[in-house]
């Protein structure tokens, strides 16, 4: 139920094309933006509410449980989607939609992934991309693994509203991603719930061999 629905897909022309479920709801990239505006004007509204389409489902900066709550739902999903032997491949805060009742949508299942050697230096549009991309990736060593990475990233940055890497250049961000990991949760104040529920660094670890799914 968390994963975007799929009624038809065709070909025309030599171009696929799939018709897919209308989601009403918001990114958690829009939500990163908005909890992050609240943080900066926390000393001004400690009340601030997420003014968004998921506004029923309410997020202030340091909302553990409903961080922990989307998390369980994008592992619950995509742990369904591994038994299948379909992976997503592109795991990021702009393919995990919130609905209005805090329910979870996963869309784009890895589909027209940018060829990472044409990518230019300073792209904005993909480096925000490359930063949820697990290290294997770059070892043409794509999989399953590489989701859990990837959800363990954007928790992080949902969770401390911070990025994992901080890199603005290609060649930076991929050196970055391959030679070290995130900051610890535990540096954050109050996020002892999340990572008890949903550890993003067993996740975001480099070493696949140490990522670990808790789907619930």
């Amino acid at each position: 139920p968390n994963i975007v629905q799929i009624y038809s897909f065709a070909e025309d022309q030599g171009y696929y094309y799939y018709v897919m479920q209308l989601v009403e709801g918001v990114g958690i990239d829009e939500i990163i933006r908005q909890l992050k505006r609240q943080r900066t004007n926390r000393r001004f509204d400690r009340r601030a509410r997420l003014e968004s389409a998921a506004s029923e489902f309410t997020l202030t900066y340091d909302s553990w449980r409903g961080f922990a709550k989307i998390g369980e739902q994008i592992a619950s999903a995509l742990a369904y989607a591994h038994t299948k032997g379909v992976p997503h491949n592109d795991v990021k805060p702009s393919n995990l939609l919130v609905q209005p009742n805090g329910h979870v949508i996963i869309t784009d299942f890895g589909i027209g992934q940018s060829d990472e050697n044409e990518i230019s230096d300073e792209d904005d549009r993909v480096i925000g991309t490359i930063r949820y991309m697990p290290p294997e990736r770059w070892n043409g060593k794509p999989g399953p693994l590489g989701d859990v990475y990837a959800i363990g990233v954007s928790l992080y940055e949902l969770s401390t509203q911070h990025t994992v890497f901080n890199e603005k250049k290609k060649s930076h961000l991929i050196h970055a991603i391959l030679n070290r990991g995130p900051s610890g949760l535990r540096a954050f104040e109050g996020s002892a719930l999340m990572t008890r529920l949903l550890p993003p660094e067993d996740c975001s670890d480099a070493d696949r061999d140490r990522r670990r799914l808790h789907p619930a």
